[in-house]
């Protein structure tokens, strides 16, 4: 019995282009910004590089680093701070999990909570009846925060019950993204 490859192939290849598409997104997200219309939606062939749950001028100000942008630099500063911050969002949301949860099955271990210090880590798997999916989480606590990666698509929240409507970032998929101080911590014992 031989190994099914495609998984692994897959995950390779849209690693590679969402790697491509989020270096593509620095040059890019200025000239868009510069083009988009009166609601600040980007030009139709530049839309892989919006955040598809927040659009326009005003995107993102919900959060205070890119409020205090927007006030203080305007709209056009503000969301090509956004979308860089976000690069090729709805990209990267066009390779989604979203699971048939009639079938789905949850495996995982690892550490749900991270030590203040110390190497830790998390890989969580979801199959259903179209395939299977992973994220995995591996990291080191320095202290006051933790630096670790999220490799695969955005999965933990489905580890907490969560049954998202597919707008936001749940079930993304992420590539591998290197990340400090925004883990998703779990109730002890949830997992």
């Amino acid at each position: 019995m031989g190994v099914n490859m495609f998984p692994i192939i897959r995950f390779i290849g849209l690693t590679i282009l969402m790697f491509v598409a989020q270096i593509l997104a620095f040059p890019l997200v200025p000239i868009a910004v510069a083009l988009a219309d009166g609601s600040g939606r980007l030009p139709k062939w530049l839309r892989w590089l919006e955040t598809h749950d927040a659009l326009g001028w005003g995107a993102g100000t919900y959060e205070p680093a890119i409020k205090k942008i927007y006030d203080k630099y305007g709209k056009r500063i503000a969301l090509i701070v956004w979308l860089w911050r976000n690069r090729a969002y709805t990209l990267r949301q066009q390779f989604r999990y979203t699971p048939d949860y009639a079938t789905m099955q949850q495996d995982s271990f690892g550490i749900d909570v991270p030590p203040k210090w110390g190497f830790f880590h998390w890989y969580g798997k979801l199959t259903d009846k179209n395939g299977s999916v992973f994220e995995y989480m591996p990291g080191v606590g320095l202290g006051k925060f933790h630096l670790y990666s999220r490799i695969g698509w955005k999965l933990k929240p489905y580890f907490k019950g969560e049954r998202p409507d597919g707008m936001g970032a749940t079930g993304m998929f992420i590539g591998i993204s290197l990340r400090s101080d925004d883990w998703d911590d779990f109730p002890p014992g949830s997992v």
